[in-house]
């Protein structure tokens, strides 16, 4: 019996390297036994057997140290690359609007990734205006123009995300004088979806182009642009939630009107109930809206980067040992599938296979419950 330890330490950091405008980042882990011996061998959970590895992402790494019959692992746990993270960060031009009058209640606010950071700021002109160590990323409200980024740090390096070049405009609101949810049909699709037939009528003179959102991105919903005509719309909309959300939530239709010889920008706010999905058999039949429960699961599932090119990383944690994941197109094709046999960890999707567009995918866990996400694929 050979008595010894190992030591796991990562002696090298490499991520400012760049070829092809694409940022590398590497860190080398040196598995550093005690007393030392050429005959140890190694063997580490990414199927490496070599005393030093270089692996190319954050994760847990263990390696496993053996000697005449005996051995001994140890893990370590390396941050993730925080371009990984760069996704949640909207970028580009975006232009907002309040009613005068509410404004205090209109501000639009960024949110950082779900996960600890050693430090962030949120910036504006290059200038930090707000910081943070060891906790999660404050959200941040915008209150007024300006050029924003998010800086952050997972433990080893610095990203600075893209800057978003915002605007907030005051706008009247739209000749709308009323918007009523006629009928809600739970849709016989394989992800939870909804149908909801709206009546929308308008008072304005001339038709125009809207579109719709959910402020809090509980819900998407398709078609997301339409036009309004003088009197009464009868419009048809999906509505497919994000997550296992239930309840109330809030929509924004935002157009634009022809008024003393211009067109200005108007909002119309409504509020609106989504029902709770039956998690057995997505079956089509009419939901009586207002019933809806909000199950207070402690689980989780997100998808980075979002929208993807090439590959997208699935990150889930569930309350059962078991279950499926599954991608489908709008059309409900199944397009993947991947059995899950713990309770947390990733799952790797090939994007680059897959013709650009939206997609849903499907947490399926062995207890019955289920979550869902939306994944765009540029």
């Amino acid at each position: 019996m050979v008595n010894f330890q190992t030591t796991l330490m990562k002696t090298g950091i490499y991520t400012s390297s760049q070829k092809a405008n694409i940022a590398f980042y590497n860190v080398v882990l040196d598995a550093i036994p005690s007393p030392s011996n050429p005959n140890i061998t190694y063997n580490w959970s990414n199927g490496a057997s070599t005393q030093s590895i270089s692996v190319p992402d954050g994760g847990p790494y263990r390696v496993t140290a053996s000697l005449g019959g005996c051995s001994i692992s140890e893990q370590v746990d390396i941050p993730k690359n925080p371009e990984d993270y760069l996704w949640i960060y909207p970028s580009g031009c975006y232009t907002t609007c309040y009613t005068r009058g509410d404004k205090d209640e209109e501000y639009s606010y960024l949110i950082g990734p779900t996960l600890e950071l050693e430090t962030w700021s949120w910036n504006n002109y290059g200038s930090s205006v707000q910081t943070g160590s060891n906790t999660f990323q404050t959200p941040f409200y915008l209150m007024g123009n300006g050029s924003y980024t998010s800086t952050i740090n997972t433990g080893h390096c610095t990203a600075e995300s893209d800057p978003l070049e915002y605007s907030l405009i005051d706008c009247k609101k739209c000749e709308i004088e009323d918007v009523k949810i006629e009928e809600v049909y739970q849709n016989h699709t394989l992800y939870c979806s909804f149908t909801y037939n709206i009546m929308i009528y308008s008072s304005a003179s001339t038709s125009f182009t809207a579109t719709i959102s959910d402020d809090f991105n509980n819900v998407s919903i398709i078609p997301s642009s339409f036009t309004i005509n003088p009197g009464v719309n009868n419009l048809q909309f999906t509505v497919i939630p994000q997550g296992s959300f239930s309840g109330s939530t809030n929509w924004t239709i935002q157009g634009s009107m022809f008024m003393d010889g211009q067109y200005v920008p108007c909002i119309y706010e409504l509020r609106v109930e989504i029902p709770r999905c039956d998690n057995a058999l997505y079956g089509s039949k009419m939901i009586k809206v207002g019933d809806s429960i909000n199950p207070q699961l402690e689980d989780l599932l997100t998808i980075y980067p979002n929208p993807a090119k090439e590959t997208a990383t699935v990150y889930y944690e569930m309350s059962s040992e078991g279950g499926d994941l599954e991608v489908y197109d709008l059309s409900g094709l199944s397009v993947a599938k991947h059995n899950l046999r713990s309770a947390k960890g990733e799952v790797a999707l090939n994007t680059g296979k897959y013709q650009a567009g939206v997609y849903i995918v499907v947490l399926r866990q062995s207890n019955g419950h289920t979550m869902q996400q939306k994944l765009v694929i540029e």
